[in-house]
């Protein structure tokens, strides 16, 4: 079970000092657009199917993210692993928070002030399994720093694929996940809107994601953010 999810390393490994964002080439600029789209959206929500292969052993994953302004946010992650079935939430308000782990039952805490600022980027760079680990992890996510924890670095345009229907523009990139090794990315993302089709990231195995929904600004019912009881 190793093998699968190792994100205890992600979650505040300070050791990575932030790079130096000097003149960008093309395929940053797409990235950096697409980013930012991400996070200064007043609402977000996003569903994805993703396949981590690690040698002849795959673990599929569901992962279903809501966030809105005021730092409320919903992450829910779903994947089976040797037979078993384990689900992760973390649910906010905006001034409190429910973490839900197995083994660990919900545990309230405070509401960091940049949580979702840290999770969209998290979902941006690294996608929506990594980003649910992330809100659900046990670290202290208040510390965390995207551009010292997941930086990102060492752009690449490619060529133009589609997605489904979808006509897609490729960029390659590397994230380095807190003092470990580099993680080789390949993103798809949609030339019309601007936001991720498909990711496939090498770290840890090989991981494959496909994003069926990501909407932004959509009118979100605030009920969505209730803590569970």
């Amino acid at each position: 079970m190793r093998r699968f999810l190792a994100l205890a390393s992600l979650t505040v490994t300070l050791a990575v000092a932030a790079p130096l964002r000097a003149q960008q080439n093309d395929a940053e600029k797409l990235f950096r657009a697409m980013e930012e789209k991400i996070m200064t959206a007043k609402s977000l929500r996003v569903a994805a199917m993703a396949v981590q292969k690690f040698g002849d052993e795959a673990v599929n994953y569901k992962g279903h993210g809501l966030m809105m302004q005021g730092n409320k946010a919903r992450f829910e992650l779903e994947f089976e692993i040797y037979g078993t079935t384990i689900k992760k939430r973390r649910v906010s308000n905006g001034s409190q928070m429910i973490v839900d782990e197995p083994g660990a039952g919900p545990d309230a805490r405070p509401t960091p002030v940049n949580m979702n600022k840290i999770l969209s980027g998290a979902l941006a760079s690294c996608g929506i399994v990594m980003a649910t680990e992330l809100a659900c992890s046990s670290g202290d996510l208040a510390r965390f720093e995207l551009d010292k924890n997941v930086p990102v670095s060492n752009f690449k345009m490619g060529v133009k694929e589609k997605v489904g229907n979808a006509e897609a523009q490729v960029i390659e990139y590397i994230v380095k996940f807190g003092g470990e090794r580099d993680a080789p990315v390949k993103l798809w993302i949609d030339t019309k809107t601007n936001l991720p089709l498909k990711r496939v990231m090498e770290y840890q195995g090989s991981w494959t994601e496909t994003y069926s929904e990501l909407v932004l600004d959509a009118k979100v019912d605030s009920k969505e953010f209730d803590l569970p009881k």
